[in-house]
């Protein structure tokens, strides 16, 4: 095991600054996918959307994004969240 640091988006509750814990969600991997049919997810060679689906469902602890990411694809993981939830 090796521990490493990354620079990375963090995602948050705005009200609570408390991190995206994507285990509390209940958000399913039909929903984002029924989700992306009308909002496709921009395109981004940093992360896809396999990436984003199983950091979404299948994933645990504070939700962050490769700092490789766009800004355009981190904002639009932030309202697909905030809409979903």
């Amino acid at each position: 095991m090796g521990v490493r640091a990354r620079k990375g988006w963090y995602l948050y509750h705005s009200i609570t600054c408390e991190a995206v814990d994507p285990q509390y969600l209940g958000i399913t991997e039909e929903q984002i996918k029924e989700y992306l049919k009308e909002n496709p997810m921009p395109e981004d060679p940093g992360y896809s959307i396999e990436e984003m689906i199983g950091d979404i469902t299948n994933s645990t602890g504070a939700l962050t994004l490769p700092d490789e990411t766009k800004e355009e694809t981190a904002d639009f993981v932030a309202t697909l969240i905030d809409e979903l939830f």
